[in-house]
């Protein structure tokens, strides 16, 4: 009986030699790194981006009205003119000779017509028949009423002549930015044939932009649903940027939508409005940019930012662990869950459970 006794009593003592055998025995591993991320939500508009080039809103070729050699050039190349300077002189000592002619024939057919009438005057003072023929008076009348209308045309021919003299002086039809002179001083000018220089607007400035057809149809049906207004019924808002800005600073409204989709591109062309102040604008005709338009209300997306990694021991029993964490901040693309408890960095959120 006491020798069946004796190795039940040391059975507990072999289990614990036993297991303390075991975990010297275990070899030691280094605890798991696993990437810690924080999620949120946040609102982002929802949008369509395009590209498209920047268009002046008035661009004009400034051509002599008169023929003639040019006398003065009366600006710099690049300057910024206001609706009305004058550009050019062209020679008007011709125009100015026509002119008074003109007016000097305006003086003998006034003269003229003075007399006649007085002719005709005295003619309806005496008795036709008797004193003057019929023929005579007739011819009284047919040389008043011919010298009024000479005097007519005098007039009209001098009015001509003043506008012609008008357009020795080359004025600019709008107001912006001026190009460099085509002709320079001393040259031969043709009337409506001598391009001497171009004006392009610099305020407002317009964009123009290609929207592809699965754009025009999704933007259509928000319209129908009632979920964002048409350019026609409200001010549609429209940001650009130019390749060397960041994101869109430049904003403006949608002013044109074409009335049809181009078949060869399968696109609809649309512009914007943008101000554009001061004499040396940001904007410039002829530049490239990135259009964004937004569209609808906005999205409500979830993101994940890592905040450090972790490096974790988990116990055999999955009841404890022992963590060791560094900063790092680079982003990940989706979050990932830790099963245990995860010690977080002073002044951040808890890891624990899905993070």
């Amino acid at each position: 009986m006491g020798r069946q006794m004796l190795p039940l009593a040391c059975l507990p003592l072999i289990v614990l030699v036993g297991c303390a055998g075991d975990q010297a025995r275990r070899p030691k591993t280094d605890p798991a790194v696993v990437s810690i991320s924080q999620v949120g939500e946040q609102e982002v508009p929802d949008y369509e981006d395009f590209t498209g080039r920047t268009e002046a809103k008035e661009r004009v070729e400034v051509k002599a009205r008169a023929t003639g050699y040019l006398e003065q050039v009366m600006f710099k190349d690049g300057d910024v003119v206001k609706q009305g300077d004058q550009l050019y002189q062209i020679d008007d000592r011709t125009y100015k000779a026509n002119l008074d002619k003109l007016n000097s024939d305006i003086e003998r057919n006034t003269a003229l017509k003075d007399r006649l009438n007085s002719d005709l005057a005295r003619a309806r003072r005496l008795r036709v028949g008797e004193t003057i023929s019929r023929e005579e008076y007739d011819k009284t009348v047919a040389n008043r009423d011919e010298a009024q209308a000479s005097l007519h045309a005098s007039k009209a021919a001098a009015k001509v002549a003043e506008l012609n003299l008008s357009f020795t002086k080359v004025l600019a039809p709008i107001a912006g930015k001026v190009s460099k002179t085509r002709i320079t001083k001393g040259n031969l000018v043709t009337q409506d044939q001598t391009l001497l220089t171009t004006i392009v607007a610099l305020n407002p400035m317009y964009a123009y932009f290609d929207v592809d057809e699965r754009s025009v149809l999704r933007i259509r049906a928000k319209i129908r649903q009632k979920e964002v207004k048409s350019a026609a019924e409200a001010k549609f808002p429209v940001v650009i940027g130019l390749m060397t800005e960041k994101g869109f600073p430049h904003k403006g409204i949608i002013h044109f939508v074409d009335n049809r989709l181009d078949p060869n591109t399968g696109t609809l062309r649309v512009g914007g409005t943008f101000e554009n102040p001061g004499n040396d604008p940001v904007l410039l005709d002829g530049l490239f940019v990135r259009v964004r338009v937004a569209i609808g209300a906005p999205l409500s997306l979830w993101w994940s930012a890592r905040r450090r990694s972790a490096a974790i021991r988990v116990s055999a029993s999955s009841t404890s662990s022992t963590t060791r964490t560094r900063s790092n901040t680079a982003p990940l693309r989706s979050a990932h869950s830790v099963t245990g408890c995860v010690s977080s960095t002073p002044g951040s959120a808890p890891a624990s459970g899905s993070s």
